[in-house]
Protein backbone atom coordinates (compact mmCIF):
# COMPACT_ATOMS: atom_id res chain seq x y z
CA UNK A 1 0.00 0.00 0.00
CA UNK A 2 1.13 3.38 -0.91
CA UNK A 3 -0.12 6.00 1.50
CA UNK A 4 1.31 9.55 -0.32
CA UNK A 5 0.87 13.61 0.92
CA UNK A 6 -0.03 15.21 -2.24
CA UNK A 7 2.59 18.43 -1.95
CA UNK A 8 6.12 17.05 -1.86
CA UNK A 9 9.42 18.49 -1.20
CA UNK A 10 10.41 17.84 -5.05
CA UNK A 11 7.08 16.38 -7.32
CA UNK A 12 3.35 15.87 -6.26
CA UNK A 13 1.14 12.81 -5.46
CA UNK A 14 -0.07 12.52 -9.01
CA UNK A 15 3.50 12.38 -10.21
CA UNK A 16 4.41 9.96 -7.62
CA UNK A 17 1.28 7.65 -9.06
CA UNK A 18 3.13 8.14 -12.26
CA UNK A 19 6.17 6.66 -10.92
CA UNK A 20 3.88 3.64 -9.73
CA UNK A 21 2.29 3.13 -13.29
CA UNK A 22 5.68 3.88 -15.08
CA UNK A 23 7.08 0.51 -13.35
CA UNK A 24 3.82 -1.06 -13.61
CA UNK A 25 3.59 -1.85 -9.99
CA UNK A 26 -0.20 -3.23 -8.87
CA UNK A 27 -0.20 -1.54 -5.42
CA UNK A 28 -3.19 0.55 -4.39
CA UNK A 29 -2.53 3.98 -4.10
CA UNK A 30 -3.93 6.59 -1.18
CA UNK A 31 -3.52 10.22 -1.29
CA UNK A 32 -3.85 12.09 1.98
CA UNK A 33 -4.24 15.70 1.66
CA UNK A 34 -5.35 18.74 3.80
CA UNK A 35 -7.56 20.08 1.73
CA UNK A 36 -9.26 18.40 -2.05
CA UNK A 37 -11.78 19.73 -3.91
CA UNK A 38 -14.19 18.39 -5.98
CA UNK A 39 -12.75 19.41 -9.23
CA UNK A 40 -9.25 17.83 -7.70
CA UNK A 41 -10.89 14.43 -6.32
CA UNK A 42 -12.41 14.04 -10.00
CA UNK A 43 -8.82 14.39 -11.15
CA UNK A 44 -7.30 12.21 -8.94
CA UNK A 45 -9.75 9.29 -9.41
CA UNK A 46 -9.39 9.55 -13.40
CA UNK A 47 -5.51 9.36 -12.53
CA UNK A 48 -5.91 6.13 -10.61
CA UNK A 49 -6.25 6.87 -7.05
CA UNK A 50 -8.12 4.38 -5.31
CA UNK A 51 -8.97 6.54 -2.68
CA UNK A 52 -8.55 10.33 -0.93
CA UNK A 53 -8.36 10.90 2.87
CA UNK A 54 -8.35 14.43 4.14
CA UNK A 55 -6.26 15.08 7.42
CA UNK A 56 -9.19 16.15 9.48
CA UNK A 57 -10.42 12.42 8.76
CA UNK A 58 -8.38 10.35 8.92
CA UNK A 59 -10.61 8.35 11.28
CA UNK A 60 -11.55 6.98 7.26
CA UNK A 61 -8.14 5.69 6.77
CA UNK A 62 -8.30 2.33 8.14
CA UNK A 63 -12.15 1.32 6.26
CA UNK A 64 -10.80 3.25 3.24
CA UNK A 65 -7.70 0.20 3.19
CA UNK A 66 -9.72 -2.75 3.69
CA UNK A 67 -12.27 -1.58 1.59
CA UNK A 68 -9.25 -1.15 -1.08
CA UNK A 69 -7.97 -4.44 -0.22
CA UNK A 70 -11.11 -6.10 -0.35
CA UNK A 71 -11.96 -4.95 -3.65
CA UNK A 72 -8.43 -5.65 -4.83
CA UNK A 73 -9.23 -9.53 -4.18
CA UNK A 74 -12.21 -9.43 -5.81
CA UNK A 75 -10.59 -8.15 -8.43
CA UNK A 76 -8.35 -10.66 -8.41
CA UNK A 77 -10.53 -13.45 -8.20
CA UNK A 78 -13.02 -12.52 -11.37
CA UNK A 79 -9.43 -12.06 -13.01
CA UNK A 80 -9.05 -15.45 -12.31
CA UNK A 81 -12.75 -16.49 -12.83
CA UNK A 82 -11.83 -15.16 -16.61
CA UNK A 83 -8.97 -16.97 -17.26
CA UNK A 84 -10.77 -20.06 -16.06
CA UNK A 85 -13.91 -19.10 -17.80
CA UNK A 86 -11.40 -18.53 -20.96
CA UNK A 87 -10.12 -21.88 -20.67
CA UNK A 88 -13.49 -23.68 -20.10
CA UNK A 89 -14.86 -22.19 -23.49
CA UNK A 90 -12.09 -23.26 -25.35
CA UNK A 91 -12.35 -26.65 -24.09
CA UNK A 92 -16.09 -26.74 -24.47
CA UNK A 93 -15.20 -25.68 -28.02
CA UNK A 94 -12.44 -28.45 -28.66
CA UNK A 95 -15.10 -31.47 -26.85
CA UNK A 96 -17.82 -30.17 -29.14
CA UNK A 97 -15.57 -30.22 -32.68
CA UNK A 98 -14.38 -33.94 -31.55
CA UNK A 99 -17.84 -34.84 -30.33
CA UNK A 100 -19.07 -33.46 -33.96
CA UNK A 101 -16.20 -35.55 -35.56
CA UNK A 102 -17.04 -38.58 -33.31
CA UNK A 103 -20.97 -38.26 -34.68
CA UNK A 104 -20.40 -37.40 -38.02
CA UNK A 105 -18.03 -40.77 -38.57
CA UNK A 106 -20.99 -42.62 -36.75
CA UNK A 107 -23.60 -41.28 -38.94
CA UNK A 108 -21.51 -42.00 -41.97
CA UNK A 109 -21.31 -45.43 -40.38
CA UNK A 110 -24.61 -45.82 -40.23
CA UNK A 111 -24.92 -45.43 -44.16
CA UNK A 112 -22.64 -48.47 -44.37
CA UNK A 113 -24.64 -50.80 -41.73
CA UNK A 114 -28.13 -49.57 -42.93
CA UNK A 115 -26.55 -50.53 -46.86
CA UNK A 116 -26.16 -54.27 -45.64
CA UNK A 117 -29.90 -54.94 -43.96
CA UNK A 118 -32.28 -56.07 -46.80
CA UNK A 119 -34.66 -53.79 -47.96
CA UNK A 120 -38.12 -54.05 -46.56
CA UNK A 121 -39.04 -54.42 -50.34
CA UNK A 122 -37.09 -57.53 -50.82
CA UNK A 123 -39.02 -58.96 -48.08
CA UNK A 124 -42.37 -57.61 -48.31
CA UNK A 125 -42.46 -58.44 -52.07
CA UNK A 126 -42.66 -62.18 -50.60
CA UNK A 127 -44.24 -61.62 -47.42
CA UNK A 128 -46.62 -58.33 -48.08
CA UNK A 129 -48.28 -58.67 -44.74
CA UNK A 130 -44.79 -58.41 -43.10
CA UNK A 131 -42.75 -55.40 -41.04
CA UNK A 132 -40.08 -54.42 -39.56
CA UNK A 133 -39.32 -52.29 -36.63
CA UNK A 134 -35.45 -51.35 -36.17
CA UNK A 135 -35.14 -48.12 -34.09
CA UNK A 136 -31.03 -48.15 -33.15
CA UNK A 137 -31.14 -46.44 -29.99
CA UNK A 138 -27.08 -45.40 -30.70
CA UNK A 139 -27.46 -44.30 -33.94
CA UNK A 140 -25.90 -47.27 -35.19
CA UNK A 141 -26.93 -51.05 -33.30
CA UNK A 142 -26.09 -54.38 -31.91
CA UNK A 143 -29.10 -55.48 -33.49
CA UNK A 144 -29.82 -56.59 -36.83
CA UNK A 145 -31.72 -58.77 -39.06
CA UNK A 146 -31.01 -61.03 -42.13
CA UNK A 147 -32.90 -62.01 -45.15
CA UNK A 148 -32.05 -64.70 -47.97
CA UNK A 149 -33.46 -67.60 -50.28
CA UNK A 150 -31.84 -70.87 -50.95
CA UNK A 151 -33.40 -73.27 -53.17
CA UNK A 152 -36.56 -72.53 -52.50
CA UNK A 153 -36.49 -71.64 -48.49
CA UNK A 154 -36.81 -68.21 -47.64
CA UNK A 155 -34.10 -67.63 -44.22
CA UNK A 156 -34.98 -65.05 -41.79
CA UNK A 157 -32.52 -63.88 -39.03
CA UNK A 158 -32.62 -61.74 -35.96
CA UNK A 159 -29.95 -61.04 -34.32
CA UNK A 160 -28.51 -59.19 -31.01
CA UNK A 161 -24.90 -58.47 -30.46
CA UNK A 162 -23.29 -57.89 -27.43
CA UNK A 163 -22.20 -54.76 -27.23
CA UNK A 164 -24.06 -51.42 -27.97
CA UNK A 165 -23.39 -48.58 -30.54
CA UNK A 166 -20.12 -49.29 -32.43
CA UNK A 167 -18.72 -52.25 -30.91
CA UNK A 168 -22.31 -53.71 -31.34
CA UNK A 169 -22.25 -52.63 -34.90
CA UNK A 170 -18.78 -53.77 -35.89
CA UNK A 171 -19.84 -57.31 -34.36
CA UNK A 172 -23.14 -57.05 -36.93
CA UNK A 173 -21.15 -56.98 -39.64
CA UNK A 174 -19.30 -60.07 -38.43
CA UNK A 175 -22.62 -61.75 -37.92
CA UNK A 176 -24.19 -60.53 -41.31
CA UNK A 177 -21.23 -61.60 -43.23
CA UNK A 178 -21.28 -65.12 -41.79
CA UNK A 179 -24.49 -65.42 -42.60
CA UNK A 180 -24.26 -64.41 -46.30
CA UNK A 181 -21.02 -67.50 -46.31
CA UNK A 182 -23.04 -69.87 -44.41
CA UNK A 183 -26.39 -70.07 -46.61
CA UNK A 184 -25.31 -68.59 -50.20
CA UNK A 185 -21.62 -69.67 -50.24
CA UNK A 186 -21.91 -73.21 -48.34
CA UNK A 187 -25.58 -73.70 -49.50
CA UNK A 188 -26.68 -74.33 -46.01
CA UNK A 189 -30.16 -73.88 -45.21
CA UNK A 190 -30.86 -75.87 -41.70
CA UNK A 191 -31.18 -73.36 -39.03
CA UNK A 192 -29.38 -75.47 -36.53
CA UNK A 193 -26.60 -75.87 -38.57
CA UNK A 194 -26.19 -72.16 -39.82
CA UNK A 195 -25.86 -72.05 -35.77
CA UNK A 196 -23.50 -74.49 -35.60
CA UNK A 197 -20.75 -72.97 -38.25
CA UNK A 198 -21.90 -69.12 -36.43
CA UNK A 199 -20.61 -70.05 -33.33
CA UNK A 200 -17.07 -71.88 -35.23
CA UNK A 201 -17.05 -68.54 -37.37
CA UNK A 202 -17.11 -66.01 -34.46
CA UNK A 203 -14.36 -68.31 -32.31
CA UNK A 204 -12.69 -68.38 -35.05
CA UNK A 205 -12.70 -64.36 -36.48
CA UNK A 206 -12.18 -63.37 -32.85
CA UNK A 207 -9.69 -65.98 -32.03
CA UNK A 208 -11.47 -66.87 -28.91
CA UNK A 209 -10.00 -70.72 -29.02
CA UNK A 210 -6.78 -69.34 -28.30
CA UNK A 211 -5.41 -69.13 -24.66
CA UNK A 212 -5.74 -65.82 -23.15
CA UNK A 213 -7.76 -63.94 -25.38
CA UNK A 214 -10.01 -61.48 -23.64
CA UNK A 215 -13.23 -61.42 -26.14
CA UNK A 216 -16.14 -63.25 -25.11
CA UNK A 217 -18.36 -61.62 -27.82
CA UNK A 218 -20.97 -63.33 -29.53
CA UNK A 219 -24.78 -62.80 -30.44
CA UNK A 220 -28.11 -63.89 -29.46
CA UNK A 221 -30.07 -65.21 -32.68
CA UNK A 222 -32.97 -66.88 -34.13
CA UNK A 223 -33.18 -68.20 -37.79
CA UNK A 224 -36.24 -69.26 -39.39
CA UNK A 225 -36.17 -71.33 -42.43
CA UNK A 226 -39.59 -71.16 -44.49
CA UNK A 227 -40.98 -73.76 -46.85
CA UNK A 228 -43.68 -71.83 -48.91
CA UNK A 229 -44.41 -74.62 -51.13
CA UNK A 230 -44.62 -76.98 -48.14
CA UNK A 231 -45.79 -74.49 -45.75
CA UNK A 232 -43.06 -75.84 -43.53
CA UNK A 233 -41.51 -73.86 -40.86
CA UNK A 234 -37.97 -74.70 -38.88
CA UNK A 235 -36.53 -72.50 -36.16
CA UNK A 236 -33.65 -72.33 -34.57
CA UNK A 237 -32.76 -69.94 -31.55
CA UNK A 238 -30.15 -69.10 -29.67
CA UNK A 239 -31.16 -67.78 -26.56
CA UNK A 240 -33.23 -65.99 -28.68
CA UNK A 241 -37.20 -66.90 -29.11
CA UNK A 242 -39.81 -67.33 -31.76
CA UNK A 243 -43.17 -66.39 -30.99
CA UNK A 244 -45.68 -67.91 -32.56
CA UNK A 245 -49.68 -66.80 -33.20
CA UNK A 246 -52.63 -69.07 -34.25
CA UNK A 247 -56.53 -68.45 -33.53
CA UNK A 248 -55.80 -65.42 -31.33
CA UNK A 249 -53.29 -67.54 -28.95
CA UNK A 250 -49.49 -66.33 -28.76
CA UNK A 251 -47.19 -69.82 -28.15
CA UNK A 252 -42.94 -68.55 -27.50
CA UNK A 253 -40.68 -70.61 -28.62
CA UNK A 254 -37.63 -70.62 -26.35
CA UNK A 255 -34.87 -72.65 -28.52
CA UNK A 256 -31.38 -73.60 -27.11
CA UNK A 257 -30.31 -71.43 -24.09
CA UNK A 258 -26.98 -70.07 -24.95
CA UNK A 259 -26.08 -67.88 -27.66
CA UNK A 260 -23.13 -67.88 -30.64
CA UNK A 261 -20.03 -67.25 -30.07
CA UNK A 262 -18.49 -65.76 -26.83
CA UNK A 263 -17.37 -67.26 -23.48
CA UNK A 264 -19.67 -70.93 -23.95
CA UNK A 265 -17.37 -73.83 -23.95
CA UNK A 266 -16.29 -75.46 -27.01
CA UNK A 267 -18.25 -78.69 -26.19
CA UNK A 268 -21.53 -76.63 -26.87
CA UNK A 269 -21.73 -76.65 -30.56
CA UNK A 270 -25.51 -78.41 -30.77
CA UNK A 271 -28.34 -76.39 -31.60
CA UNK A 272 -31.64 -77.45 -31.52
CA UNK A 273 -33.97 -76.84 -34.55
CA UNK A 274 -37.95 -77.14 -34.04
CA UNK A 275 -40.02 -77.91 -37.13
CA UNK A 276 -44.23 -77.45 -37.37
CA UNK A 277 -46.75 -76.75 -40.09
CA UNK A 278 -48.02 -73.68 -40.53
CA UNK A 279 -51.47 -72.08 -41.82
CA UNK A 280 -51.85 -68.83 -43.79
CA UNK A 281 -53.37 -67.16 -41.17
CA UNK A 282 -51.11 -67.97 -38.40
CA UNK A 283 -48.38 -64.97 -37.58
CA UNK A 284 -44.93 -65.20 -36.28
CA UNK A 285 -42.68 -62.70 -34.94
CA UNK A 286 -38.76 -62.50 -34.05
CA UNK A 287 -37.20 -60.13 -31.69
CA UNK A 288 -34.40 -59.21 -29.65
CA UNK A 289 -34.86 -57.95 -26.06
CA UNK A 290 -34.78 -54.60 -27.14
CA UNK A 291 -38.09 -54.33 -27.59
CA UNK A 292 -39.30 -56.49 -24.63
CA UNK A 293 -36.87 -54.23 -22.40
CA UNK A 294 -38.39 -50.85 -23.11
CA UNK A 295 -39.04 -49.15 -20.22
CA UNK A 296 -42.66 -46.82 -20.31
CA UNK A 297 -43.56 -43.71 -17.68
CA UNK A 298 -43.82 -46.19 -14.73
CA UNK A 299 -40.59 -47.60 -15.69
CA UNK A 300 -41.37 -50.40 -15.67
CA UNK A 301 -40.80 -53.85 -18.10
Amino acid sequence: LILSDHSLPSFNSIEALDMVKEKQLDIPFIIVSGSVSDEFAVKLMKAGVNDYVVKNSLTRLPSSIENIFANKEIKREIEIMGVLHHKLKCTYQEIEEKNKSITDSIVYAKRIQDSMLPTKEIISKQYPESFISYKPKDIVSGDFYWFGELNGQYIVAVADCTGHGVPGAFMSMIGHNLLNSIVHTKKVSDPSEILKQMNKGIHRILKQDEEGTPSFDGMDIAIVAIDKAQKKLRFGGANSPLYYMRNEEIEILHGDAYGVGGAHLKSVMKYTVLKFNYRKSDSIYLSTDGYADQFGEKKKK
